[in-house]
């Protein structure tokens, strides 16, 4: 094997450019009709400083972290807030109210419940409605009452009496009058 070849085989060359390779600087392939262009060296594998030898696993100790450095130093981004989460926190942001000459802090919810209770108390017919659903929604109504739904549906004798007369004389009266129909 002439030496040409020997050299193409080693740094797996072209026949053709191992003439230029044998007679140039190891590092330095010339192709054919493009610029000379530089070759790493891959024998040199240790640090800057030569005592500690760079490979697999092992960066070189200037680029490593210095203890007590993250390599995300801003750390993890915040998610996005979706809408039901900025709506609560909207919710929940105090704000100062003045009320009978004091200030205070209040949440926002908070001043838009007294207002609603405002404007229904002055006789806003909106306002009013909006009220007592909520009222109903979340059974204030019955704990304002007093008494619990079923002492409200159980009946006395005497009330009990009085309307099942009451049912019985609106049954007769829209019942069909078959009288008529039977002459």
């Amino acid at each position: 094997m002439t030496a040409k070849k020997k050299v193409a085989r080693k740094r797996k060359l072209p026949a053709s450019m191992a003439a230029a390779a044998e007679s140039k600087n190891p590092d330095v392939t010339e192709h054919a009709g493009a610029a000379a262009h530089q070759t790493p060296s891959r024998s040199n594998k240790t640090s800057h400083d030569g005592l500690y030898e760079v490979g697999y696993r092992k960066p070189p100790k200037e680029t490593r972290f210095k203890p007590g450095q993250s390599g995300n130093p801003k750390g993890r981004p915040r998610e996005a807030l979706n809408r039901k989460t900025r709506l609560e926190k909207a919710a929940l942001e105090k704000i100062a109210v003045t009320e009978n000459g004091r200030t205070r802090k209040l949440s926002k919810i908070d001043v838009i419940e007294k207002t609603l209770m405002n404007k229904a108390a002055a006789g806003d017919k909106q306002a009013t409605k909006i009220v007592f659903d909520q009222m109903a929604r979340y059974g204030a109504l019955d704990d304002d009452l007093g008494t619990s739904k079923s002492e409200r549906t159980s009946l006395s004798a005497a009330d009990q009496a009085i309307f099942d007369m009451f049912s019985s004389m609106l049954d007769e009266a829209n019942a069909p009058n078959n009288t008529d129909d039977e002459s």
